[in-house]
Order: C-alpha cells, then structure tokens, then sequence
C-alpha cells in the first residue's frame, strides 16, 4: 500500500478537480446519490490516495452513510438546477475555504480537514464502484 499523501497533495488534487469541474445533481435519493458521486469522482488527480482518505474519514466516523453525506454535499454548496459548472465549482472551493476559516474541521489521520474534503472523500469510498 502507497504511503499517505501529504495534506498539499490532497489539497491540490481537489483544487485541480474543483477547477474543472462540472456537476450534475438532483435530489438526494439513493439514486441520485450514485449519480453525484459518479460526478464527483473525476474531480481528484488521484482517485485511490483520495479513496485511502476516505477510508480513513469512514473509519473515525463510522456513522457517516451515502444518503446524509450527499444531502450535505449538496446543501453545502447550495446547489440548483440552474447552477452553472464554473459556479457550483466556485462554491465547492469555496465552502472548503469556510469550513477552514470558520473551524468546521475533521481530524483524519495525521491532518485536520475541511468537513466538506472529509464528507467528499468519504462519498467516494462508500460509492465506489465493486469491482
């Protein structure tokens, strides 16, 4: 197993996913669940660092489950239809930068990350795909 990645290869592989982002969300049912992580999960440069944080996120929260973590994805970039790309991304990058800024922080593993990069990685971990 690779070693963890720093917490600015973290940051950097969802700055340069935010960046080029687009999202395609509706509702918050089981469904629709799958759907916004599918959306979500080519917005990291390295998809299995990213699941490994997860893992970790899951494990020092075990009551975090798909359908609460992306209805909270969801309400904390406020999104709507009606959302552009370029916006929703802005508003991803941005509710990280408030998580921080305001103390919304989860410690995991050996960093303190936003609860909007913890709830992300944590998405993609349940959501994966079973091989």
């Amino acid at each position: 197993m690779r070693s963890n990645p720093t917490r600015r290869e973290l940051l950097a592989w969802a700055a340069g996913g935010i960046a080029l982002s687009g999202f395609a969300l509706t509702g918050c049912r089981s469904e629709e669940t799958i759907e916004l992580a599918d959306v979500l999960r080519p917005l990291v440069d390295s998809p299995d660092s990213f699941l490994e944080i997860g893992q970790l996120v899951l494990e020092e929260n075990p009551t975090m489950d798909l359908d609460s973590l992306t209805a909270e994805l969801k309400a904390a970039v406020e999104w709507s239809e009606a959302m552009s790309e370029q916006e929703l991304g802005m508003r991803l990058a941005d509710r990280v930068r408030g998580d921080y800024r305001e103390g919304r922080t989860l410690p995991v593993g050996n960093w303190i990350l936003s609860e909007t990069e913890a709830r992300w990685a944590a998405l993609q971990v349940l959501s994966a795909p079973v091989a």
